[in-house]
Parts: C-alpha cells; sequence; structure tokens
C-alpha cells in the first residue's frame, strides 16, 4: 500500500509528495515533520478536502488502502489594543486573521478636558496614523495610543 501525504497549501492537487510505503497488515506511523505555511498554523491531516482533522503527526495509520491526506490549516490571528493613554474608556481588543482586512473600532476614549485625535503607534506620537473606522491591512499586532490636544 502507499501512503500520499498531499500538502495542500494552495487547496489544489497539484502539489502530492510521495512519504511512505505501508506493508498489508502493518502499522504506519505518520510523518511527525509538520508542514509550514506563512500566516497559518498546521492544525494535523484530514482524509477529504477542507475537511476536519483525522491525523495528526505521528498518528498511526492501519487501514491496507492508498490514502492521500490533505494538511487542515487555521489562519493566525493578530491582536489590535487600545490604549487611552490617560483618557478612558477605549475600545476592546480586536483580532485581525491573516489576510483579512479589519475595520477598526468606531468607539472614542475620552477625557476630561481634551479633545481625542485619532490613534497613534506609541505613546509618544503626536500624528495620528489611524482614525476610528479606518481598515487595518497589516499581519502583525498593533497597539494604538490614544492622541489628545487640550480643549481649551
Amino acid at each position: 500500500m502507499t501512503m500520499q501525504l498531499a500538502e495542500d497549501i494552495n487547496f489544489t492537487t497539484e502539489k502530492k509528495e510521495l512519504l511512505s510505503e505501508k506493508i498489508h497488515d502493518e502499522i504506519l506511523s505518520i510523518s511527525n515533520i509538520v508542514p509550514s505555511r506563512a500566516g497559518y498554523t498546521f492544525q494535523g491531516w484530514s482524509t477529504t478536502r477542507n475537511g476536519a482533522v483525522v491525523y495528526k503527526p505521528s498518528a498511526q495509520y492501519i487501514a491496507n488502502q492508498d490514502i492521500t491526506l490533505y494538511a487542515v490549516w487555521k489562519a493566525n490571528g493578530y491582536s489590535i489594543t487600545y490604549n487611552a493613554n490617560g483618557g478612558s474608556s477605549a475600545p476592546s481588543e480586536q483580532v485581525k486573521t491573516h489576510d483579512i482586512d479589519i475595520t477598526l473600532s468606531t468607539q472614542e476614549p475620552v477625557r476630561k478636558n481634551y479633545s481625542f485625535l485619532g490613534w497613534g503607534t506609541s505613546s509618544s506620537s503626536t500624528s495620528v496614523a489611524y482614525n476610528p473606522g479606518d481598515i487595518y491591512r497589516t499581519n502583525a499586532n498593533l497597539t494604538l495610543y490614544a492622541i489628545w490636544q487640550l480643549a481649551y
């Protein structure tokens, strides 16, 4: 019996590699080599395209038939945190999924005697990098700090 693992990175069947040959009535350990894909975490192997995990690396395969296994991936998430930077009522954390744009919270923090100008990327920012409701596209964690201007 031949066992094939298909690292289905692009969700196509073109990329297959022969991994192991299973002898009839013997147990085969699935490779413990974990494939990689930028921005995704490998979850295990499925027996169908877009299916659920059926086998983890090093699992045992006992059937006496050919099999193609497909990599199951989970997109990484990136935290977007808001710091009121001396104010209060900052928006709750958001999580951006790899390669999927996210709309930043429209909630604005408050600070007595100050006007909120927008969000900077450091606690000492004086210029606005993002406004409430802007689109964030980068695949990276982000902390935003409120930028304030004295209201009087």
